[in-house]
């Protein structure tokens, strides 16, 4: 039995990976920490699948408008969405709106569970990541470009971990980062792809960094910032002809790190391992990220996984 306010943060932990904006967060788990006071259930599981049915009129009552309406319903149907794919419950919550009135999640066994694409995770394929190599080394900066999309591909770092990514945290000799990543989680990044690694250190050095430097720094000399960052990837994808943005049915900074994600799960890596390196607290975040059905044999040896991922 899952606790609705476990339940809760999970889902915060989720759109905190995703590297959702801090404001929208906010607004989402407010929305539904409203709705878990209000049904006043204490499991997720027997919260009543239709229950959206009367808590719109509540809203009304409360003076919530149209809009405000739609949007909360929307919050919560992307919430118990994900409880079904990382199956903490076991019906399609829209399934069960529609054809299931009165039950809970709990009593119903078996449930179809239906894949929506516009929630499929998009993974940017090697081609792809040849084309936007080439890209990136085609701009004015392009030895800095090159190497800040290389960072997300071969080490899975969040957009936030890239821009502040010290030189300090790069240990050459034992071919490892240490990151600093969400909740200050302190987390090591094996880096076996040597060519990355000798390209990292030749950048550092010729553009004379110091230790408590940043890797990636501005035309200015100052720190880069995520917003930049962004900038420059949609820059770097319109170069390379591919989509760009979720409103293009296109790529997003946080794909790179999937595609590493869902890299070292292919090759066999065992979940509990793969979230320890990328900092997800709960391994069902990371599986939402495998593209398999069935993992390959299971490899202990971190080159071998590495090589079978296509990251060295």
């Amino acid at each position: 039995m899952l606790y609705i306010s476990d339940a809760i943060k999970k889902y915060n932990d989720y759109l905190v990976s995703e590297e959702t904006p801090e404001t929208t967060i906010n607004s989402q788990i407010s929305a539904i920490q409203r709705f878990a006071k209000w049904s006043s259930f204490t499991y997720i599981e027997d919260i009543p699948m239709d229950f959206l049915v009367s808590y719109k009129p509540y809203l009304r009552n409360q003076g919530a408008g149209g809009n405000t309406i739609n949007t909360y319903v929307s919050y919560l149907k992307s919430f118990f969405t994900l409880l079904l794919k990382m199956k903490y419950i076991e019906v399609d919550f829209r399934e069960a709106c529609t054809h299931y009135k009165g039950t809970t999640a709990k009593t119903i066994k078996g449930a179809r569970q239906q894949k929506y694409d516009k929630e499929e995770k998009k993974f940017i394929s090697p081609e792809y990541q040849q084309k936007m190599y080439e890209a990136a080394a085609d701009r004015r900066y392009g030895e800095r470009d090159k190497l800040m999309i290389e960072t997300a591909f071969t080490c899975g770092l969040r957009r936030f971990e890239i821009v502040n990514l010290k030189v300090c945290d790069i240990n050459f000799k034992k071919s490892s980062m240490t990151i600093i990543g969400k909740g200050n989680k302190e987390r090591d990044i094996p880096i076996l792809k040597k060519k990355y690694l000798n390209d990292l250190s030749n950048y550092i050095k010729s553009n004379k960094l110091d230790e408590d430097d940043y890797v990636f720094l501005t035309q200015l000399g100052t720190k880069m910032t995520e917003m930049g960052f962004d900038k420059i990837f949609r820059e770097i994808l319109e170069a390379a002809k591919l989509p760009c943005g979720r409103e293009n049915n296109g790529f997003t900074t946080h794909d790179m790190r999937g595609t590493y994600i869902s890299a070292l799960l292919d090759a066999g890596m065992f979940i509990q391992d793969v979230a320890e390196i990328v900092g997800h607290d709960d391994p069902k975040v990371t599986m939402l990220y495998h593209r398999k059905h069935h993992a390959d044999n299971k490899f202990n040896d971190m080159k071998e996984i590495m090589a079978k991922a296509d990251i060295i």
